[in-house]
């Protein structure tokens, strides 16, 4: 609860219903009591930003406890990064998710030495919403779409198989209409065909007359932000096919295989074609504005704003500047 996504309150409510009452502190997000109760774990910030891959910015994670006798505060972790989702175990350990490591996975915090250990060591996706059994035993998380679960006192991880059986009529393919949930789109530079990215597809349409095609045949990774080369040749996009936002090339008649074109692992945003149709621009979330060479695959950071996301810029009429 808070009065603005920036600034969340924390508050505590009888589980036989009553009023909520504000906890003792003046701001923070995903709480845990230590077992005996004299104690709490959070984090400062609000939840916006947690599912950011590497995020290090001004509402990074770190972790606090609060001793409500003592009414004083102690920040226990100083990472960069995200620390976050504590959870006080019954072991006297608080268990918490970071992504120091380069993926999100679970670790320990010893309170009585101050040492961090590393406890899942999942390579993609990282973990996601994990949760504390009341017992303090288990630790269910989700990773990749999957459910998992780790044992606190073995230190051992296996995934929770899921039957969820539907009727029949719910598991059949349905025919959506794409035109609803379209969300990016470019014009060809013939002004006769549209990209529209809808359902994380690309489609190629004709404004009067032709047909409708898929830009790819892609299954896996949702397309997004296409951009029609001023040649017409080709349509540029970003996916997460391989785990991270990456721009790809793609023939604008849906042939051949998308080509990659970068692989810095960023949020990328606002595709921009050099006039030439040999180099785009585009913006990260690392406040960047970044070019790269279609040809070469070459990448060049052009500037970068510490205050702000550069998100507005044009190319001169030579492609040089």
């Amino acid at each position: 609860r808070g009065f603005s996504g920036f600034f969340t309150e924390l508050f505590k409510v009888s589980i036989d219903g009553r009023f909520p009452e504000k906890l003792p502190v003046d701001r923070g997000s995903l709480a845990s009591y230590s077992p005996d109760g004299r104690q709490m774990v959070y984090v400062r910030h609000p939840i916006t930003y947690w599912w950011w891959k590497r995020y290090k910015g001004t509402l990074n994670h770190d972790l606090w406890v609060y001793d409500f006798e003592k009414a004083a505060f102690q920040q226990i972790t100083a990472y960069p990064g995200h620390d976050t989702w504590p959870m006080w175990g019954k072991d006297g350990k608080v268990y918490f998710v970071t992504d120091r490591d380069g993926t999100a996975n679970l670790f320990t915090y010893e309170l009585s030495t101050g040492s961090i250990r590393q406890v899942t060591k999942h390579p993609h996706g990282g973990v996601q919403w994990p949760a504390m059994s009341p017992d303090g035993r288990w630790i269910v998380y989700e990773n990749e779409g999957h459910l998992w679960r780790l044992n606190t006192e073995t230190g051992i991880t296996g995934e929770v198989f899921v039957r969820a059986p539907t009727d029949d009529r719910f598991s059949r393919v349905a025919f959506v209409n794409p035109g609803k949930f379209v969300q990016g789109w470019d014009v060809s530079p013939h002004a006769k065909r549209i990209v529209l990215d809808t359902r994380g597809k690309l489609f190629s349409v004709p404004v009067k007359h032709g047909d409708t095609r898929r830009v790819t045949q892609a299954i896996k990774g949702r397309e997004q932000f296409p951009a029609w080369s001023p040649d017409g040749k080709w349509i540029a996009y970003v996916s997460d096919e391989n785990g991270e936002q990456e721009i790809y090339l793609a023939d604008q008649m849906g042939q051949g295989e998308p080509r990659r074109l970068t692989q810095s692992g960023k949020f990328k945003l606002g595709l921009s074609w050099s006039p030439d149709s040999k180099k785009l621009l585009f913006h990260t979330n690392d406040q960047s504005l970044c070019l790269v060479e279609v040809e070469s695959q070459e990448m060049v950071r052009v500037a970068c704003n510490p205050v702000t996301l550069i998100d507005d810029y044009s190319w001169s009429p030579d492609s040089r500047w």
